[in-house]
């Protein structure tokens, strides 16, 4: 969906050894609730204060995944989430992203919604967590799933772009 030269890699990496701390970018997702143990979380916290990033993806837009994420993570770094106004650069550097759509789900409960819900964890100034609550794997994936709280997949592909190069080039 861009310019860019991409090769996928998929790598799935264990907290618990050195793996983690080689890649420039970690991505979690889910559905339901999920913990980590002391060590893994200091591993995690280690990884962010060494420059590391997180990108973290509530997989149907579930309440138990987010219930579950948003405490720990907000533990592991010492700082609170931060909503991203729908000015911030990540939401156009490849595509403008300041206004999506949303899955039907969404949109049933949430008419009026059009901007990106993005939150991140920002350390001297620079994300180092984002987080959403909806869903862009379902959109990235392209599979029909009529509960799922979710941007559209048209938006789920730019607005992951978008934050895969704001990540990169900062």
């Amino acid at each position: 969906n861009s310019t860019l030269n991409v090769q996928f890699k998929r790598v799935t990496v264990d907290l618990e050894n050195d793996d983690a701390l080689k890649q420039p970018i970690l991505y979690l997702t889910g559905l339901r609730n999920f913990a980590l143990n002391d060590n893994q979380q200091k591993r995690l916290g280690a990884y962010l204060n060494a420059g590391g990033f997180l990108l973290v993806d509530d997989a149907m837009g579930s309440g138990e995944f987010d219930h579950a994420a948003r405490p720990l993570l907000e533990k592991v770094t010492g700082k609170k989430f931060e909503v991203l106004k729908p000015d911030h650069p990540l939401f156009r550097n490849v595509f403008d992203e300041r206004k999506v759509s949303y899955s039907q789900a969404v949109e049933s409960t949430e008419p009026k919604l059009n901007a990106p819900l993005v939150e991140a964890i920002i350390r001297d100034g620079v994300p180092v967590v984002i987080y959403t609550r909806l869903s862009l794997s379902n959109g990235w994936e392209g599979m029909p799933n009529p509960g799922r709280r979710a941007y559209s997949n048209a938006d789920a592909l730019k607005l992951g772009t978008n934050i895969l190069v704001y990540t990169m080039t900062r």
